[in-house]
């Protein structure tokens, strides 16, 4: 069968944007957070979450967030801006050439009566 992927590149300010918004919705306390910057957090080559960080006022933060947390945001990221999200896709997250991307796999539908064999003749 078929796979359909779909490829949604993060610039640097938007990926911050959703992640200040994620952190903000998220973590108590953490209203009022900047988000500035965010750099991928890597084991052995695979991505892992991300560091992001900011200030909060006159303070610095520094927040370390899972891979999950980081899909969850884009795909929050994705629905504020009406970007459809089929609902079956896989979803990931990659970092490559200094951007952020959502990856969505999915069963590509095949053509219409192809998985009922071939007619019978008589």
């Amino acid at each position: 069968m078929p796979l359909e992927e779909r490829h949604i590149e993060f610039s640097d300010v938007e990926t911050a944007a959703a992640l200040q918004r994620y952190v903000r919705k998220r973590y108590a306390g953490r209203e009022a957070v900047a988000i500035r910057h965010v750099r991928p957090a890597s084991d052995g080559g695979a991505l892992t979450g991300v560091q992001a960080t900011g200030n909060q006022g006159m303070e610095r933060v520094q927040l370390d967030l899972s891979r999950a947390e980081l899909t969850a945001a884009l795909l929050s990221w994705c629905f504020s801006h009406q970007i459809p999200i089929p609902r079956r896709a896989e979803k990931r997250v990659t970092y490559g050439r200094t951007r952020f991307t959502l990856v969505l796999e999915l069963d590509a539908p095949g053509p219409v009566g192809a998985d009922q064999g071939a007619p019978e003749t008589g």
